[in-house]
């Protein structure tokens, strides 16, 4: 009985092993190309992505998918410097505090952009004791941009919400 029972439970395994199912790691990862057409329109696009991630008119441009390359942009022009402005904690998940340093008691418009460019924050605010802070529980995790413009700044970042 002994015999049989170990028997069954090798048998048992081996089959197991047979039909189960083998996990990898796999990793997502972008590429793909850009390219100007002859007219000079730049198109740029991920491999997986089937349309292009954009269209543009004079200064006015429209993106769409997972790139944001003006981002980058945006965030290389800030018109005060980056040390003067603090972001905190980030990522956020209830609050996200901004301190502004030597900027005080000044009235600033404040804008938060979703990964497909949706405005999901728009207020007019006043900076009182060097620092705002805005409420971030209600939008849903991932990468938004953070716009403050002012009479004396013009401020871009990245935030994460979790």
């Amino acid at each position: 009985m002994k015999h049989t029972s170990l028997t069954l439970l090798v048998f048992f395994f081996t089959i197991l092993n047979s039909v189960a199912q083998d996990l990898k790691h796999q990793m997502i990862s972008a590429q793909g190309a850009s390219v100007v057409t002859e007219s000079g329109i730049r198109i740029t696009q991920t491999i997986g992505q089937q349309s292009i991630t954009g269209n543009s008119s004079g200064d006015v441009v429209v993106q769409q998918g997972y790139q944001q390359s003006f981002w980058k942009i945006l965030v290389s022009q800030n018109t005060i410097d980056t040390n003067v402005i603090k972001l905190y904690p980030n990522p956020a998940s209830d609050t996200l505090y901004v301190h502004f340093g030597t900027l005080t008691d000044l009235p600033i418009h404040l804008n938060l952009f979703d990964l497909n460019g949706r405005l999901v924050f728009n207020r007019n605010l006043r900076i009182e004791n060097h620092q705002i802070s805005i409420d971030v529980s209600s939008l849903d995790m991932g990468m938004y941009l953070i716009k403050i413009k002012g009479a004396k700044l013009n401020y871009y970042s990245k935030i994460l919400v979790n």
